[in-house]
């Protein structure tokens, strides 16, 4: 199937390493029965969100037309032709991607390697019905553009300073009392019966009971499995020192077996109790509080801010009313380590096949807590549930 690639440029992400413009591409790939025409829909949707500002856009044509002068044919690219095609036009970062449908919704997954060293340096996915796919990519850009090279930025989910106060007074009065409302929840906040659990290296780890369920409060940090196993885990952001915080960071296949014994990695049907215990507790912000429940279950600190009403970055006081304590450890993948303190990623015992698993995910700059299908190789955070 024929590759469709889109050049975009001026990604903040990597704008906070490159101080010149950037070119990057963005090649979304019809996988799996997505039809490659809809990819291409997609691929107009995300280029239509930005306005020509502080980047540089290259339309496919001249890519197509660069391709041809270098002998290469569109279909035929590898990821090291990629890279050296964009060292030939002095681009700074690729981003490649892929399209497919998954339970009914359309899901982007999209990776920037870095020209000059070669690597992967940041990974991101979304998951949207395809009826609102304009705006799901318009928000997906969001995460990456900064809000001054958006297009109706209302719509980009970039609030005005107006509209960001609004939604926090709207907050202030749903929880009755801003204050006394918080204070009632944390004052209801307990351990559960078994207050603390160890792993098997002797790690200790604190309890929260939310609802009828016992959590851990705290992000696994074993070595070694429940059957004495060497596991496969990576160390968040690449440096030791995060590990008593955020813990370590699991494929799958360890995040199965790393809870100690009488816990569990969560099914997405316990994501699923947990996520209507918070919505029904009043823990939720703003107007569309029965969905806006991610700034309950992250922590108050360590995150990235936001100017988005209700997300997890806007106004951290708010943040952390169930006790969960979802720290932002971001993810690994091939080698990279990408979201510190951006990304809050957590795996669900529940595998799609061979090489997807469920996974649960909570951004800074997002009020909802999103479900996901993600590679098993990834490396994400554990978070155990009692048996």
């Amino acid at each position: 199937m024929k590759k469709l690639i889109l050049f975009i440029v001026f990604f903040n992400i990597l704008a906070s390493v490159y101080s010149q413009k950037t070119i990057a591409v963005l090649n979304l790939r019809a996988k799996d029965n997505f039809s490659q025409r809809k990819a291409d829909k997609l691929s107009k949707a995300f280029n239509a969100c930005f306005i020509p500002k502080e980047y540089i856009l290259m339309d496919r044509s001249q890519l197509v037309q660069e391709l041809k002068n270098r002998g290469l044919q569109n279909a035929t690219l590898t990821e090291k032709q990629k890279l050296k095609i964009g060292e030939a036009l002095n681009l700074t970062a690729i981003v490649s991607g892929e399209v497919r449908m998954v339970d009914n919704m359309v899901r982007v997954e999209v990776w920037v390697s870095d020209v000059r060293s070669q690597k992967i340096i940041h990974t991101e996915n979304t998951a949207f019905s395809w009826k609102n796919h304009k705006n799901a990519m318009c928000q997906f850009a969001s995460h990456y553009m900064s809000s001054d090279n958006l297009k109706e930025k209302g719509k980009t989910n970039v609030g005005t300073d107006t509209k960001e106060r609004n939604a926090k007074k709207e907050y202030d009065d749903k929880n009755v009392e801003s204050q006394s409302a918080e204070k009632t929840v944390t004052a209801n906040r307990r351990q559960c019966k078994e207050k603390t659990v160890h792993d098997a290296e002797g790690n200790s780890y604190n309890t929260i009971q939310i609802g009828k369920q016992c959590w851990m409060s705290e992000n696994m940090r074993a070595t070694v499995g429940i059957d004495g196993k060497v596991l496969n885990y990576y160390v968040p952001n690449g440096k030791a020192s995060n590990v008593p915080m955020y813990g370590y960071l699991y494929d799958w296949r360890s995040a199965k077996v790393v809870c100690p014994k009488g816990w569990h990695l969560p099914t997405k049907e316990e994501w699923d109790k947990l996520e209507q215990f918070v919505m029904s507790s009043g823990m939720g912000c703003g107007d569309d509080a029965n969905k806006n429940i991610a700034k309950a279950l992250a922590s108050d600190s360590k995150w990235q801010s936001s100017t988005n009403a209700c997300a997890v970055g806007n106004d951290m006081s708010f943040n952390d009313l169930s006790g969960f304590n979802a720290y932002p450890a971001g993810l690994h993948n091939d080698g990279h380590y990408s979201n510190f303190g951006y990304k809050a990623n957590f795996w669900c015992a529940k595998e799609y096949d061979a090489f997807y698993a469920y996974s649960c995910n909570i951004g800074f700059d997002n009020a909802c807590l999103g479900r996901y299908l993600d590679t098993k190789a990834y490396g994400f955070s554990v978070r155990c549930i009692h048996d």
